[in-house]
């Protein structure tokens, strides 16, 4: 979501532009027809979603006939019966028919070549600009993020995201995640796929878990400052929460193992 945010705010910086992500305990995973339909009166004309909607036929008829394009970004398992959602456009490795030779490219990858794509067409040309040739460069460590956090094998195209976007690190200019590396008591030289699957994916992961991923949204896409430090101070500490339930939780599993043998 956080890259196909910055390319877009890009190309139009007064662009009407809203992230949304579901509550996984009020509306599960991926896309719902309630929420397209709201989409929809407050007047949104396309939505575009990220790493879901490859299963969601009924869902997004319900947004087109509500009268939204929509736009699927995944890289899911397709459903068995190999329905496809009626969408404007799906983005995704595994199609049927495709020869793309990197199935396993993970969501945040899938949403990447869409940005790359987007910026080409938006530049009419192959040779895009160097403001969108900044950009991208400064999200894929967003996207190496992703590879890991998402465990995807470090192979064909994950492999070179991972590489390049960990070397782009070092040098990242966003705010968001320079505070997030701070805070996790990293500097941007230390930062290595360990340091990202260990230090800063389980303090993303935990905004969903224990509180609500949209804060991790807003601190890789408009936060900066004092505001992105906060973010990064509360995203630590619902990590330490997660931790500490974690060991409550396989301790009782452990007492109730047990007490039943």
């Amino acid at each position: 979501t956080s890259i196909l945010w910055h390319v877009i705010k890009q190309a139009s910086s007064d662009a009407r532009l809203e992230t949304y992500v579901p509550d996984r305990l009020e509306e599960g995973y991926g896309l719902n027809s309630e929420a397209l339909l709201r989409f929809k009166e407050a007047g949104a004309d396309l939505v575009i979603s990220v790493d879901c909607g490859i299963t969601a036929v009924d869902e997004v008829r319900a947004g087109r006939d509500a009268g939204l394009d929509i736009i699927i970004t995944d890289h899911h398992n397709l459903r068995p019966d190999g329905q496809l959602p009626d969408a404007n456009a799906i983005v995704h490795p595994g199609l049927p028919g495709s020869k793309y030779p990197s199935r396993e490219l993970c969501g945040a990858g899938v949403a990447f070549k869409l940005a790359c794509r987007f910026a080409r067409t938006w530049c009419g040309s192959e040779d895009i600009t160097s403001a969108m040739v900044q950009v991208l460069t400064d999200v894929l460590p967003l996207t190496a993020l992703g590879v890991i956090a998402d465990v995807m094998p470090l192979t064909g195209e994950n492999r070179a995201i991972v590489q390049a976007g960990l070397q782009r690190m070092r040098n990242v200019d966003l705010p968001g995640l320079q505070a997030l590396i701070h805070a996790s008591g990293l500097d941007k030289d230390g930062v290595d796929s360990d340091a990202v699957g260990f230090r800063l994916a389980p303090r993303i992961n935990a905004a969903g878990r224990m509180g609500h991923a949209l804060n991790a949204v807003e601190l890789f896409t408009s936060a900066n400052g004092e505001r992105a430090h906060e973010i990064a101070s509360e995203l630590n500490a619902l990590n330490t929460t997660r931790q500490k339930t974690e060991k409550e939780i396989l301790a009782q599993a452990i007492e109730m193992a047990e007490a039943a043998g």
